[in-house]
């Protein structure tokens, strides 16, 4: 499994690959011109001895046995060079390696820098010596006198002392190269460390924010683009501090209206588990307690109401679109018959723990009881309507012109009719005042 790094490491990784390289290229640079340097050193010093014993062999010429030895026996001795003089018919006059009884008589002819040197230019061959079986770089220069070569002086150095040099020049190099590598490791944790902190100072008050918090903290000032992110991520901290303010106020008047509504609610998630009911909820069904998103069945203990659900649920799923519906029905409830009016909606939702469907249980039974009786009041109502007015009918219909000659009739029929209209007069009052009690509900 792929585990991404940190910035700080690859910060770092960064930095010493890049020291590295640059590194590593002065490096070689400097290995190469300390190489060229070390053999041209070595070479300007063979030469300089070669110069210096010819010219005195010059000077002192044919008078220099004695300066041969002191040359061959004493200075070259110290010196990690081979000198060796040859006369003008290759007869060796002395050598600084090979002793008296050793050292060969005649040279041949086939040496190029001994060659070159007898036609009076310098000569110059690198090669094994045969005598004592090292490589050796040969410089070779004539001794003129009297416009004729009369000698040789020859210089010879190993090879292996050249590259012993180069091998020593490069070996300091070597330890400067590790130490300045050293030192560049640790400016390079150092750059990264400061480098790397407002970073890290930034990327801890980003968690801190994905973890909630939302308290002010200390800004980053430095560099100009990490004060800029910081700023921002404070203007965000302030914005998301708004919105879930605003989002936590709407949230409790929500609650609170959800909570003083009468009808009962249920808000059922993506599982069917019930994730809130309000107070008419509790009140209605007697729910005591609950565990943890129970399911509807668990708190609503009627089949009719829990199958209706559950029936509804699975028409809008098989549909595939939001589904609701409204039925009135007659439910006995604890031992008592309630009309309930049953609602379900569902809702656009994706989380599966938030509201998925709600089911709404409006309990209609005292509006509908209401609504019997005041049917009830207005049949018996009309029924006692019927009774005055057939009274007053009839004795309308028994008024004659006689009648107004008998006056124990006539105040009869008017105590009659009287009586009737004082009775219609009280249902009158009565149908007035029922109309009072609906408009003052209403307006409730």
């Amino acid at each position: 499994m792929f585990h991404p790094r940190g910035f700080f490491i690859s910060l770092l990784f960064g930095n010493l690959l890049l020291v590295a390289v640059v590194l590593c290229a002065g490096f070689l640079v400097i290995v190469r011109t300390i190489e060229h340097r070390a053999s041209h050193l070595t070479e300007r010093f063979q030469e300089q001895l070669l110069v210096m014993v010819q010219s005195n062999l010059q000077e002192a010429w044919p008078n220099v046995e004695e300066l041969i030895d002191q040359y061959c026996e004493r200075y070259f001795k110290e010196l990690d060079s081979r000198l060796t003089i040859i006369d003008a018919f290759g007869h060796v006059l002395g050598d600084s390696e090979t002793t008296a009884d050793r050292m060969i008589l005649r040279l041949p002819p086939d040496r190029p820098e001994i060659a070159a040197a007898m036609s009076g230019k310098r000569g110059e061959d690198t090669r094994l010596s045969s005598t004592v079986n090292i490589a050796y770089r040969y410089l070779a220069e004539p001794v003129i006198k009297d416009g004729e070569v009369v000698a040789v002086v020859r210089v010879a150095t190993p090879v292996a002392k050249i590259l012993e040099d180069r091998r020593m020049f490069v070996h300091g190099v070597w330890i400067s190269f590790v130490l300045m590598l050293f030192m560049a490791t640790l400016l390079s944790l150092l750059l990264s460390w400061l480098w790397y902190k407002p970073i890290r100072l930034l990327n801890s008050e980003a968690r801190r924010l994905a973890d909630g918090d939302l308290e002010p903290s200390a800004p980053v000032e430095s560099p100009l683009e990490m004060a800029q992110l910081s700023q921002s991520l404070e203007t965000m901290r302030r914005t998301v501090s708004g919105q879930l303010e605003t989002i936590t106020r709407q949230r409790e008047s929500l609650q609170t209206i959800l909570r003083y509504l009468p009808d009962a609610i249920f808000a059922m998630n993506q599982s069917a588990e019930v994730i809130y009911f309000n107070a008419a909820a509790k009140k209605l069904f007697r729910i005591e307690s609950a565990t943890e998103r129970p399911f509807l069945q668990g708190l609503v203990r009627n089949a009719a109401i829990v199958e209706w659900y559950l029936e509804c649920r699975r028409t809008s799923h098989l549909a595939g679109t939001l589904g609701s519906k409204i039925e009135r029905k007659e439910i006995d409830l604890f031992g008592r018959k309630h009309f309930l009016e049953l609602e379900f909606v569902e809702t656009e939702n994706g989380s599966k723990k938030d509201a998925a469907c709600l089911l709404i249980v409006s309990d209609l039974t005292e509006m509908v009881r209401a609504g019997k009786m005041k049917a009830d009041f207005v049949a018996n109502a009309s029924h006692e309507l019927r009774t005055p007015l057939a009274a007053i009918r009839a004795a309308l219909d028994n008024l004659s012109e006689d009648v107004y000659d008998d006056k124990d009739m006539l105040d009869k029929i008017i105590q009659i009719v009287d009586r009737h209209v004082s009775r219609l007069a009280a249902l009158i009052e009565d149908l007035l005042a029922l109309h009072g009690v609906e408009d003052e509900a209403a307006a409730l």
